[in-house]
């Protein structure tokens, strides 16, 4: 900002002046045009750098984000369970296969005792006869066909 060279009596004598503004002098034309808007055209136009205050503060709260991360991880958050281990599943599927979990269609029922290893998995042989299902599926001539035969 520039400084104020002109006290509040003198700028009030200025705008009262009634003479035309040719006739004013180049600094009090300044100081009028001041007055009144508070700003050059230059000055007014000039390189604000926001920018720059908006990056800054954008890293500043990233950062402080980022070190509040890493207190909480540290002093919040507890240790991974020992459930979570690859060795502790590992014993925990030995011992269901043990124990022979669901026999029938769960879990132990994939396994096979006497090879000591998993089950292949059989495709899913259809039935004899097509079920209701695939007739629906076919071709509808087909079906005509079958329905009349």
């Amino acid at each position: 900002m520039r400084p104020m060279s002109r006290t509040a009596a003198d700028q009030k004598s200025l705008k009262e002046k009634k003479s035309p503004q040719s006739s004013l002098s180049i600094d009090e034309n300044v100081e009028l045009h001041h007055i009144q808007f508070n700003e050059s055209f230059a000055e007014m136009n000039r390189s604000m750098n926001k920018w720059q205050k908006v990056a800054g503060a954008t890293m500043l709260s990233g950062s402080f984000t980022a070190l509040i991360l890493i207190w909480e991880k540290h002093y919040v958050y507890f240790p991974a369970p020992h459930t979570s281990e690859e060795e502790w599943a590992a014993k925990q599927t030995k011992r269901m296969l043990d124990v022979k979990v669901s026999p029938i269609q769960g879990f132990s029922a994939k396994w096979d005792y006497d090879k000591n290893e998993w089950k292949k998995e059989e495709p899913a042989t259809h039935p004899s006869e097509p079920c209701l299902l695939c007739h629906l599926h076919a071709a509808p001539a087909t079906v005509v066909l079958q329905c009349q035969s």
